[in-house]
C-alpha cells in the first residue's frame, strides 16, 4: 500500500493537462497491463497521442514523463498485488498434503521406468492417483484421462468455471521417470525418503514432484473459486523419457488436436529446474555406429582388424569433424547456452568373447544434442559425409593410424595370403579393410529458442521476481518434446521448474519442499498477471 500511495504525488505533478486525457483509456487496467508487460514507453507513447489527439502540441517534458513512469509502474505493480490477495488469497500451500502425494507416486516408480523393450512404464498407477485426488472437486474441474495405449493414460485437468476461451496452461509435467540401480543409490530410489527440507527418490524432481503440485495447486482453485476471467490447465502426460515408441504420450494428444485449447494464451511447459526461466532447449538424435573388423588372437594383432579400436578412432574423427561444422555461435551466446552441439557415445556393445579375442564387431550407441539454430537435417547430412569419408578414403588410404602403429585397419587376408602361397599362383592378396556403418534411431526432437519479447516470458520472469527477487533465465541441451513444434505453430511456448537441475536423471535424485512451495507461489502469481493484463479476445 506504501508504494502506492507515496506515488499519487508524482502522477498529480503532471497537472490537468495529463488527467483530462487519461479518460481516452477504456480503462486503468489497460494501462497498467502495458505497463506490467514491460512497454512502459509504450504506454506514454499513447498518451502523448491521446493529447496530440485532444488538440496538445506540446508533449509533456521529459523529467516529468519519467518521474510518471516511475509512479505509474509502481502503482500498476502495487494495484496488481492487491487484486491477486483478492482473487487469489484463498490458494494455501500445505506442504504435508503434497509430500503425501508425492509419497504414493513414487511408491510406483519402479514400475514407472522407462527404457523399452525391457522397461515399459504403466502411467496409469499415476493417473489414478490423480483423477482419485481430484475427484472430491468434480463441479469445479474438468479431469479427463486420454489414454492411446493400454495402461499409459494422460490427464487433463482443467480449471475454468467462466469457459473463457483463452486458457493458461501448464504442460509436460510427465508420469514416467528414468531407470534407477538401487546400488547407485544411497537411499531406496523407489520410496520417498524425507530429510528436513530435503526429499529423496526416482521422479522427485523429474518429474512426479511437479505432477504432485500442480495437483495440490488445482485443488486449491477448486477450493476457493477464483473468479477468473481465463482458464486455468494443466496436461500430465505419459512416456516423456523415451522418444522411440511414438503415440503414446504428448505426440498423440498433438496429433488428435487435444492441446487446441493452448492456443490462446501462453503455454507454460514445466519440466525443468532451479526456476530460470529456461529459455532454451537441444534437440535431440540417437544414433548407433557399427564397426565390422576381422577377428584374431590378441597375440598376433597385425593378422586382424580390431573392431573395438576401429570403432574409437571412428568416433574421434566423426566429433572432431563434428565440433569444426557445428561450433558455438552468437546465437548459442544470444540464447545463454552454455554449449554447442555435442555428439557422444554413451554404450558400447559386442558378442561375447574371451579378453584375449579381438573382436569382430563392435556397436557403439549415443546421441547428438543439437541447438535450435541447427536443422536435424544438417547434421544428418554432415554425419554421412564423415562416414563415407571413413570407408571411402580415410581408413582405405591409411589415415586412420591406430595407436602405436600396432593397430591395423587394414590388413591383407591371411586366409587369402596362406592360400595363394600354398599354390605358388603368384595372384595379388586382396586385403581386408575395416568398416563403419551409421544408423540413426528413435525418434529427433527439435529444440527450441523461446521467444523473449513474448507475452508468456515476460509474465513469468515478473512472477519469478517478485517471488524470489531475482530472475535468472538460463539454456541447456536437455530435450523436451514437441515444443519446438507448438512454437511453430505459433504458440506462446514456455519453460520453467521448481526441482534441482544437478538431479535430473542422477543417482540420488532429490528435491526440496521449499522448492515447490516457491513454484506454487509462481504459478499463482503467473495465473494473476495473466488473468489481468492479458487482452481479452
Amino acid at each position: 500500500m506504501s508504494s502506492a500511495s507515496s506515488s499519487l504525488p508524482a502522477l498529480h505533478a503532471l497537472g490537468s493537462s495529463l488527467s483530462s486525457f487519461f479518460g481516452s483509456l477504456s480503462s486503468s487496467a489497460q494501462l497498467r497491463g502495458l505497463l506490467l508487460a514491460g512497454t512502459v514507453g509504450l504506454a506514454f507513447k499513447a498518451l502523448n497521442a491521446a493529447a496530440a489527439a485532444k488538440g496538445y502540441k506540446k508533449k509533456l517534458p521529459a523529467r516529468k514523463v519519467a518521474a510518471a513512469k516511475r509512479a505509474a509502474a509502481a502503482s500498476a505493480t502495487a494495484s496488481a498485488s492487491e487484486e491477486a490477495e483478492s482473487i487469489l488469497s484463498g490458494l494455501k500451500w500445505d506442504a504435508e498434503e503434497f509430500v503425501t502425494l508425492l509419497s504414493s507416486f513414487i511408491a510406483h516408480t519402479e514400475k514407472l521406468q522407462n527404457n523399452p523393450p525391457a522397461l515399459i512404464p504403466r502411467e496409469d498407477l499415476i493417473a489414478d492417483l490423480v483423477i482419485k485426488f481430484l475427484e472430491p472437486y468434480a463441479d469445479q474441474l474438468e479431469v479427463r484421462r486420454v489414454c492411446y495405449v493400454e495402461g499409459r493414460s494422460n490427464v487433463i485437468v482443467k480449471y475454468n468455471p467462466s469457459k473463457a476461451k483463452q486458457v493458461v496452461s501448464f504442460v509436460g509435467s510427465h508420469m514416467d521417470v528414468v531407470t534407477a540401480n538401487p546400488a547407485e543409490f544411497k537411499r531406496p530410489p523407489f520410496q520417498l525418503t524425507r530429510e528436513g527440507d530435503i526429499i529423496y527418490g526416482r521422479g522427485v524432481t523429474d518429474c512426479l514432484g511437479h505432477v504432485a503440485m500442480l495437483c495440490c495447486l488445482f485443488k486449491q482453485l477448486a477450493i476457493a473459486k477464483p473468479a477468473l476471467r481465463v482458464g486455468v490447465a494443466s496436461v500430465f502426460i505419459a512416456n516423456e523419457e523415451n522418444s522411440t515408441v511414438p503415440g503414446v504420450g504428448i505426440d498423440a494428444l498433438a496429433a488428435a488436436g487435444e492441446l487446441e485449447f493452448c492456443r490462446k494464451a501462453p503455454l507454460f511447459w514445466i519440466d525443468s529446474a532451479d526456476v530460470g526461466p529456461t529459455v532454451g532447449t537441444a534437440g535431440v538424435m540417437t544414433w548407433s555406429m557399427k564397426t565390422t573388423g576381422f577377428s584374431g588372437h590378441s597375440g598376433v594383432p597385425q593378422n586382424a582388424v580390431n573392431a573395438l579400436s576401429l570403432s574409437m578412432r571412428a568416433i574421434e574423427y566423426i566429433q572432431k569433424r563434428f565440433y569444426s561444422d557445428f561450433p558455438y555461435t552468437h546465437e548459442c551466446s544470444q540464447w545463454l547456452f552454455s554449449n554447442a552441439s555435442s555428439l557422444k557415445p554413451t554404450r558400447c556393445e559386442m558378442p561375447p568373447g574371451g579378453v584375449t579375442n579381438i573382436p569382430r564387431e563392435v556397436t557403439i550407441k549415443g546421441d547428438v544434442r543439437f541447438v535450435p539454430f541447427v536443422t536435424e537435417q544438417q547434421i544428418k547430412t554432415a554425419v554421412a559425409g564423415y562416414v563415407a569419408d571413413l570407408n571411402e578414403h580415410v581408413i582405405r588410404n591409411g589415415g586412420l593410424p591406430g595407436v602405436g602403429g600396432v593397430d591395423r585397419f587394414v590388413i591383407p587376408d591371411p586366409i587369402a595370403a596362406k592360400r595363394i602361397a600354398t599354390e605358388q599362383s603368384g595372384a595379388t592378396v586382396p586385403m581386408l579393410q575395416g568398416v563403419v556403418e551409421w544408423e540413426w534411431t528413435g525418434h529427433a526432437m527439435t529444440g527450441v529458442a523461446c521467444d523473449m519479447d513474448s507475452t508468456g516470458f515476460k509474465a513469468l520472469c515478473d512472477a519469478i521476481y517478485e517471488v524470489t527477487g531475482q530472475c535468472k533465465p538460463f539454456a541447456l541441451t536437455g530435450s523436451l518434446p514437441i515444443i519446438a513444434d507448438l512454437k511453430a505453430q505459433g504458440m506462446d511456448v514456455q519453460v520453467t521448474g521448481f526441482g534441482a537441475f544437478d538431479a535430473y536423471h542422477a543417482a540420488n535424485e532429490y528435491a526440496t519442499i521449499s522448492g515447490f512451495e516457491t513454484g506454487t507461489k509462481i504459478v499463482t502469481r503467473l495465473i494473476d498477471h495473466l488473468n489481468t493484463h492479458m487482452p481479452q479476445e
